[in-house]
């Protein structure tokens, strides 16, 4: 069967094949099929009825490239369609999808006012993102080598905190990063609403950076979105920390500038990384909708990084927005969520160069309830995922001879479960916690049951050698001490769950231990 284009494209066809050098005019058919399935443009096999045919003529083996390759085709249709298309209805769409590719090619390359090497650059463009969206991606992992960054200083010496105080008055200190006592500084902390887990981890992270000299930094994600509070303010101002509430003040920060513009593999994960975020937390964006991501968050990086930028989020909303028209598409749940993203919660700063890194300074991100539940999770989950990627490049700290790692900065997640009741999004919790821990990086988990931590798929507790047990609701005696680790006395963990009450803790630390934890609200 053959296909023919409009009478225009023959003209288009010809002036491509010439002006790139194509050995035959079929190049320029199979890359503008191909690119309208980059973009995700659907039709309706009816709208070819009346359809200029008068145009250049392409017999199937020629377009398609014999048999094997017409079967791969058929394939691509088939799932672009989501359903399993007839031989007629087949070759009326491939013909539509020629037609409307080489009026974009002509729009976008023969009456733009780019120079030749901007167009070979742009079709090269096109032909590279065709070839990364069906790349194998695990051929580059988190753990993969990637380019180094600038270090961030480390607190060489020992961070100890006191936990609070046995039953007897004795104080339960801890030593978070000598390696004799904990091969793993991760923490974990179960507690029901009011047992009091937010005023631990400020007291903590209160001594922590008492203990360094303000030397060790961390990153605070409020889930409920505390707000500068009486209770509140005292701790900003005790911990040398930066406080930010995305709906008043622009989060001061790119999620896009974790995306490496000078390796070109490197950024193809990147893309590919924000893109798996982004459809993490939204279980309704299918492949084709994050196929779209991909390809548009491309487009920006290509765009701006010629001019020494990162794309913001408003480029890539408005590349989407732009697409969206074009292709008479009606606003849906990708549209949504990349909305809500360039709403101007996030900065628009997006120039390249040594700009302050948001691990720099102390940083407690509120997230209050008046924004959406999705918009909350994105601006935890892209900033870790920032986070990740920022300190997996860095060097591993070296232990000194006395065991002590040095450390780098702290991550405390509020309302974990909500990530972790997430099948996808617990990976990025997963991969902290496997990957970064090399790195001095201290990941805290906050969530309101024991039950949280443990999956299926994964044992969060497994990872973390210092989990608490505040007041819960289930006492469950096997799912607490799966949680806080095998007891060598059943009695006397039964003893301490016996009397967890708000405001006290267990810790299993050679022997249950049922303690009175400490309150940063009890120093204001």
């Amino acid at each position: 069967m053959n296909i023919k284009t409009n009478k225009a494209n023959h003209v288009v066809v010809k002036t491509l094949t010439t002006k790139f050098g194509f050995p035959n005019e079929s190049i320029a058919a199979k890359i503008a099929i191909n690119y309208t399935l980059q973009l995700n443009k659907i039709f309706d096999a009816g709208e070819a009825k009346d359809y200029d045919n008068t145009g250049k003529e392409y017999d199937e083996n020629t377009l398609f490239g014999g048999r094997d390759n017409y079967v791969l085709y058929r394939a691509l249709f088939n799932q672009q369609y989501g359903r399993l298309l007839g031989e007629d209805e087949f070759y009326r769409l491939v013909k539509l999808h020629l037609d409307w590719g080489l009026e974009r090619l002509r729009e976008e390359i023969l009456e733009s006012d780019r120079g030749r090497n901007a167009h070979v650059d742009y079709l090269l463009s096109i032909v590279r993102r065709g070839i990364n969206l069906v790349a194998d991606e695990k051929s580059l992992s988190f753990t993969a080598p990637l380019p180094s960054t600038d270090n961030l200083p480390s607190h060489p010496g020992l961070v100890d905190f006191d936990l609070g105080q046995r039953l007897d008055g004795s104080t339960v200190n801890i030593r978070l990063n000598d390696l004799k006592e904990f091969e793993s500084h991760h923490i974990a902390i179960a507690g029901t609403t009011g047992s009091g887990k937010t005023e631990l981890i400020k007291d903590i992270l209160f001594q922590m950076t008492e203990k360094t000299g303000g030397r060790l930094k961390f990153i605070f994600f409020d889930y409920k979105g505390e707000g500068q509070s009486n209770k509140l303010l005292p701790f900003l101002e005790k911990t040398q920390c930066g406080y930010v509430n995305p709906l008043h003040d622009a989060f001061q920060f790119n999620p896009l500038s974790f995306i490496n513009i000078a390796n070109e593999k490197v950024q193809h994960f990147h893309i590919n990384s924000f893109a798996d975020a982004v459809a993490a937390i939204e279980p309704k964006i299918g492949p084709k909708q994050k196929n779209l991501l991909k390809t548009i968050v491309s487009n920006c990086v290509d765009a701006q990084k010629k001019l020494g930028r990162y794309p913001a989020l408003t480029d890539v909303f408005a590349e989407l927005k732009n697409m969206y028209e074009e292709l008479k598409e009606k606003p849906d749940t990708l549209y949504a969520i990349m909305q809500d993203l360039a709403s101007g919660v996030f900065a628009e700063e997006a120039a390249v160069g040594r700009q302050p890194k948001i691990y720099e300074s102390s940083l407690y991100v509120s997230l209050p309830e008046a924004m959406s539940e999705k918009l909350r999770q994105l601006c935890v989950f892209l900033t870790l995922k920032y986070l990740l990627s920022e300190f997996t490049s860095m060097n591993d700290v070296e232990q000194s001879p006395e065991r002590i790692l040095p450390l780098r900065y702290v991550i405390v997640v509020d309302e974990a479960h909500v990530y972790l009741n997430n099948k996808n999004a617990r990976t990025i919790l997963e991969q902290l916690l496997r990957v970064i821990r090399s790195k001095g990086v201290v990941v805290v988990m906050l969530s309101q049951g024991v039950e949280d931590y443990y999956k299926s798929d994964f044992d969060f507790a497994s990872q973390v050698k210092l989990p608490i047990c505040l007041y819960i609701k289930n006492k469950n005696y096997k799912a607490v001490e799966r949680f806080v680790g095998t007891a060598k006395s059943s009695h006397k963990l039964e003893k301490a769950l016996e009397g967890l009450d708000k405001g006290m803790g267990i810790l299993n630390y050679s022997e249950p231990i049922l303690l009175r934890v400490r309150q940063f609200w009890e120093r204001i």
